[in-house]
């Protein structure tokens, strides 16, 4: 099915922004007196391929504070690829792909899909506690902050850490996408923050780790 566009209204599209659909409209459609005839198919593609990116923000003091908390040459990382504007660092989103595939769950995908070949094999799962309410949040955060403190801010070494990253991205209850790749646990709702705290532990019964 082929769409019918104005030649007119095209060009003064693509006048006012060389970057929008309206150049390419013009490059691959059928152009017929003052009307632009273009397959729907091939708008679609258009639209896709000039679709809007997103944009990974990160502040340069918060970068500098949690260094010792991320994996090696994860900062560096940002900072390398990154654009520093005004105290932050914006990373396109190819880059933060890139960020996550290389220091936040390397080969977690090629895990993802052993563990759905292998699923059919697998028992059915005894039904799971719903994932907590935000009081129920604010109460979990507020102990595990007083217990923290209580021993001192102590976090754990690396190679624990580490051990308790491993457990969570083979969990099915771990988002690693969220939070702007920190990580999620659907059943406390922590990020990956909460394995460095030397207080803390797995909300699994039993815990995982």
């Amino acid at each position: 099915m082929e769409l019918k566009y104005s030649l007119t209204e095209l060009k003064a599209m693509a006048e006012r922004d060389p970057r929008s659909p309206a150049v390419q409209m013009l490059a691959r459609g059928r152009i017929e007196g003052d009307d632009v005839y273009l397959d729907e198919i091939i708008q679609r593609e258009i639209r896709r391929q000039l679709r809007p990116r997103r944009l990974w923000v990160y502040t340069i003091t918060h970068l500098q504070l949690t260094t010792p908390m991320h994996p090696d040459g994860y900062v560096a990382f940002i900072l390398a690829r990154g654009k520093i504007e005004n105290g932050t660092v914006i990373l396109s989103e190819a880059a933060h792909k890139e960020l996550q595939e290389k220091f936040l769950f390397p080969g977690a995908h090629r895990s993802l899909s052993a563990n759905r070949a292998s699923a059919a094999h697998r028992p059915l799962a005894m039904p799971r506690p719903p994932v907590p309410t935000l009081a129920a949040l604010a109460t979990n955060f507020t102990q595990a902050m007083a217990g923290w403190a209580g021993a001192g801010f102590k976090v754990v070494e690396r190679k624990e850490y580490e051990r308790r990253h491993a457990v969570c991205l083979a969990c099915e209850y771990w988002e690693p996408d969220a939070r702007l790749g920190l990580g999620k646990c659907k059943r406390c709702l922590c990020s990956k923050f909460k394995l460095w705290l030397v207080t803390s532990k797995c909300p699994d019964k039993p815990p995982r780790w």
